[in-house]
């Protein structure tokens, strides 16, 4: 079972690499109205039960994956 995590960072938190992309976008003549850049990690897990793949992952996020102070995350299960 594969398991895709979006990682973006809250919208609230300040977001550098996201600001000086924006940045230079705009100097190359790009108008550029919103933009955020998170990261997107995919997993193969040897499971076949979809809640227990969902619940493999949410404890790796928890874990590890994500820092939840200033980043938000979603889990999508690929059967």
């Amino acid at each position: 079972m594969q398991a895709t995590i979006a990682i973006m960072p809250k919208a609230e938190i300040l977001d550098p690499q996201s600001r000086a992309t924006t940045d230079t976008l705009e100097r190359l003549g790009f108008r550029v109205a919103n933009l955020r850049q998170g990261k997107r990690i995919t997993i193969t897990l040897d499971e076949t039960d979809p809640e227990q793949a969902r619940d493999t992952i949410e404890k790796m996020c928890k874990t590890l994956l994500v820092n939840e102070l200033i980043e938000e995350y979603q889990i999508e299960i690929h059967g």
